[in-house]
């Protein structure tokens, strides 16, 4: 027999229904109604919505972390600018001071004038570069600030989503 091992449709209606007594078999073969799909939908719907709102949360909190870890960089990085350019003011004075006395002119009038002109040179630059630093950390402790707050946003939206699933669900 060809045929041994083979159930036809009719045959597995009737197995279907002795298995799901309480699922109606349409005469097409279909085994689920569709308030059952439906609900199915919804809850993996609200499943989802959840799960998208969790992984914001926890992206928003790892955008956060990321950004005051650079905004500590940022302020250490300002740091060792502001000494490398006193030093490189330094070593230019230091120059110039060595060029004055090569020269014979010695440390009085416009040799003392180039020579305190540099050091506030150095200075302005140093303190520029702090500057520059602390306003690039406060930057990315901003930037941290909405990404937790766009995380909490995301897991907020995924539960108002997931209770909207939910609630098409009851009405249905």
């Amino acid at each position: 027999m060809s045929d041994a091992g083979f159930i036809g449709p009719g045959q597995l209606n009737a197995s279907l229904s002795n298995m799901l007594p309480d699922v109606a078999l349409s005469p097409g073969g279909g085994a689920l109604a569709s308030s059952t799909v439906s609900a199915g939908a919804a809850g993996l719907s609200a499943v989802g919505s959840l799960l998208s709102g969790i992984g914001s949360l926890v992206a928003g909190n790892h955008k956060a972390t990321a950004e005051r870890y650079a905004a500590t960089q940022a302020n250490d990085e300002a740091g060792v600018n502001a000494q490398i350019a006193l030093q490189e003011g330094d070593q230019v004075a230091a120059d110039a001071a060595v060029q004055a006395a090569a020269n014979g002119g010695g440390f009085v009038g416009s040799s003392l004038a180039v020579l305190s002109s540099l050091s506030q040179q150095a200075m302005f630059n140093a303190r520029a570069q702090v500057y520059r630093g602390r306003s690039e950390a406060q930057q990315h402790l901003y930037n941290a600030k909405v990404a937790k707050a766009q995380g909490r946003l995301g897991l907020v939206t995924g539960i108002l989503s997931a209770g909207a699933s939910l609630a098409t669900l009851a009405a249905a």
